[in-house]
């Protein structure tokens, strides 16, 4: 039977989660009907406009928008207290907005992402909704202070059918310490979406390349340090650039506010004539100008889109391999694993790959075995969701 499915997005931004779950959502629609719903703000116009687009062009779902308040919205990445007192003076507008467009109609609500999961949750309670309530978490949930209070959501009493999901076994195993032990907790690999040039250019030197959210947690401020520490050895083995692509791309308060300015202010100290700030570029254009991808998170990362689309690309990936991004990384099989703080083990990393053809193709082979190997999990995992198998 085909059911009416509506995706609330979590951003207005076209960001890796939101790659995902439009890529995803291509496969599913083929028997069902698939409708997105995208914040709107006026002040991201531009933002809203790209992720619009996107999905006319690699989804048949429809689309609908909806008014959230920009105060809300710059605050909820934030961990002050305030980020959940605000919420309340605005649900009632945000549940108005929710009642017009009809969401009892559909037969599953899929929330991507913890904001708009919170507000969707206490909706759908509230209005005693009776389908499938699918909460899709792109993070890790955060147990301390309020949090401990907020979770306490998943106790309470309601009428649809509810599934947590985690973007890896590591995220959903985090989930399992929140909620309820009646919750039924799946897992969904992130899919890569469409295959990515995997043609490197002959290049007598070589590039190497980072891609990430500009947050502190990404570990992009070490690269910068590293880069200038090893620059001479770097440029022996034949390194010309190292090209950090990625910007501010979240307009909310958090550690993360202004890290793009920081990391170019670290440059000056740090110096290297090898960084170039390449900003937000297109993924299908970034992997033919790199032939190794960096990944350099310190913290737990909760999956790595970045890593399966380098593994499309052919291009091999050096990895801090933290939280999820272990489950990908097979040391010296799909790729390479290094400690974020081990800055003369980076080095010998990207020398291996850099110095010798037999390692760089073995370690690109394995990463299209790995790859292989998660596009079948995702697959399974989608089906049993969809269709409701425990």
């Amino acid at each position: 039977m085909n059911k009416n499915i509506l995706i609330v997005l979590n951003s207005p931004y076209l960001g890796g989660a939101e790659r995902s779950i439009i890529h995803q959502s291509s496969i599913i629609e083929s028997n069902h009907n698939v409708t997105f719903f995208i914040p709107y703000l006026y002040s991201l116009q531009e933002e809203t406009l790209d992720i619009s687009t996107h999905i006319k062009n690699h989804s048949r779902g429809n689309i609908k928008y909806f008014n959230y308040p920009p105060t809300l919205y710059k605050l909820s990445r934030s961990s002050k207290l305030m980020a959940f007192v605000l919420p309340l003076f605005f649900l009632p507008k945000i549940f108005i907005t929710l009642k017009k467009n009809h969401i009892t109609k559909y037969q599953i609500v899929w929330a991507n992402g913890n904001k708009v999961g919170v507000i969707l949750y206490l909706w759908c309670m509230i209005n005693s909704y009776s389908g499938k309530f699918i909460w899709h978490f792109r993070d890790y949930p955060k147990t301390t202070g309020i949090y401990k209070l907020l979770w306490k959501i998943f106790n309470f009493q309601h009428a649809f059918s509810l599934t947590i999901i985690g973007n890896s076994y590591s995220v959903s195993r985090a989930i399992k310490q929140i909620t309820s032990p009646i919750c039924q907790i799946k897992t969904l690999y992130n899919p890569v979406g469409i295959y990515l040039p995997n043609v490197k250019p002959n290049r007598t030197k070589k590039t190497l390349g980072i891609i990430a959210m500009m947050a502190p947690w990404k570990g992009l401020h070490n690269i910068l340090v590293w880069t200038s520490l090893f620059e001479k050895e770097l440029i022996d083995i034949e390194i010309d650039s190292i090209l950090i692509f990625g910007d501010d791309i979240y307009k909310t308060e958090g550690e993360h506010n202004n890290y793009a300015l920081q990391l170019k202010q670290l440059l000056i100290k740090f110096p290297s004539k090898l960084i170039k700030f390449k900003g937000i570029v297109p993924p299908d254009e970034i992997y033919p100008q790199i032939d190794i991808l960096i990944h350099p998170t310190i913290n737990m990362e909760p999956f790595g889109r970045v890593i399966i689309e380098a593994f499309s690309s052919g291009t091999p990936v050096i990895s801090t391999a933290k939280g999820g991004a272990l489950e990908l990384i097979d040391n010296n099989i799909s790729g390479l694993i290094y400690d974020p703080f081990d800055n003369h083990g980076l080095f010998l990393a990207v020398k291996s790959l850099v110095t010798n053809a037999e390692t760089y193709n073995r370690i690109q082979r394995g990463a299209k075995e790995k790859l292989k190997i998660i596009e079948t999990c995702f697959y399974q995992q989608l089906e049993q969701i969809i269709n409701n198998e425990k």
